[in-house]
């Protein structure tokens, strides 16, 4: 680490291409763009699945057991986790809605500051069992067979949907798939809030059954808050390491922070203007796939899910990483703990 002012890091050439947070590509702000109705085939009451996205199966999980913490841990972290301090800020049971002939409970919600995760289920009040694509609430897929078949074997599907954050339709990450009791589907979702003012709290609402008119809420929107104040828990890192320059482009982590639950990282890197779109897809492909490492090696973040140190990341973090592109590339990062 030189003597210059930590403050200050040197100039990125003008033009950034990319901004990843945690290597997941940041969603445009919804609030700009203007709200359009959509219109469905009149059908009957049915669960609105929105079109696909990351068609995923093969990551099973008994579902009786699932909570917000052991479906991350279940599909999402590949090495060492921590997570148990992350159930200091799990909020349990929020609130239980009927509408027609179905039950809709919020069952836990979980935001660490950037990334929220709720998780909820909707039941069939006469317990129907949900095993014929033709007559249950899986009707609304392409192919629904493959939803029903998968989870019976408590897999995951994976889609887009949407839901209201401060009443602005926001697009969520999505898994479902069958509950333990009769007629009922779970619901994982999740979305990346970095860049979204929500002050002390914000509200959420979740859209889930339709009727012939096209989207119906019920009532309304099932609507709840959830506390965004009061977050000691998040560390904040101040990257003091340069830019430094590879073949074809100019590569600066420019911010970190650390909470209960994941490590989370912003990467800037400018694309030379002589590089062709072949180049520019390589450079983006190899810096979006990197991993950031301790000297040990232990893994801090991984591609677009993160990861976790052993012990508390919070009293455990170190001083200098290394930034490994998919290629090769090494860029070593120094850092000095940010007073809040």
């Amino acid at each position: 680490m030189n003597d210059r002012d930590k403050n200050e890091y040197a100039p990125l050439p003008e033009t950034i291409d990319v901004n990843y947070v945690n290597f997941v590509r940041s969603l445009p702000n919804m609030a700009a763009q203007p709200q359009v109705k959509r219109t469905l085939p009149k059908k009957r009451l049915v669960l609105v699945i929105a079109m696909a996205m990351l068609m995923l199966a093969g990551f099973a999980i008994a579902a009786n057991q699932l909570g917000v913490l052991e479906y991350l841990e279940t599909f999402f972290v590949r090495k060492t986790t921590h997570l148990s301090t992350a159930g200091e800020l799990i909020a349990h049971d929020i609130a239980t809605i009927t509408a027609k002939e179905s039950e809709m409970t919020v069952r836990e919600v979980l935001y660490d500051g950037t990334q929220l995760y709720i998780m909820y289920t909707i039941r069939d009040l006469d317990g129907t069992p949900i095993d014929n694509p033709e007559e249950d609430l899986t009707m609304q897929l392409q192919e629904p067979e493959s939803l029903t078949h998968a989870a019976k074997r408590d897999d995951f599907v994976g889609m887009v949907r949407y839901a209201e954050i401060n009443g602005v339709e926001t697009p969520f990450g999505s898994h479902f798939f069958l509950g333990e009791n009769s007629g009922e589907m779970v619901y994982a979702m999740e979305c990346n809030m970095h860049g979204i003012a929500v002050g002390d709290s914000f509200e959420v609402g979740l859209a889930a059954l339709m009727n012939e008119d096209g989207w119906y809420y019920i009532p309304d929107v099932m609507r709840f808050s959830v506390n965004s104040s009061d977050m000691p828990y998040i560390q904040h890192y101040r990257v003091t390491s340069s830019p430094q320059s590879f073949e074809d482009c100019t590569v600066q982590v420019t911010a970190m922070w650390v909470t209960p639950l994941r490590t989370y990282f912003t990467v800037e890197w400018a694309i030379d203007a002589e590089a062709d779109f072949r180049q520019r897809r390589e450079i983006s492909s190899e810096w979006g796939a990197s991993i950031i490492t301790t000297q040990s090696g232990d893994v801090v973040a991984e591609t677009s899910y993160g990861g976790w140190l052993e012990g508390d990341p919070r009293e455990s973090f170190p001083e200098t990483l290394y930034l490994h592109s998919a290629n090769g590339q090494v860029l070593e990062l120094t850092m000095e703990e940010v007073a809040q």
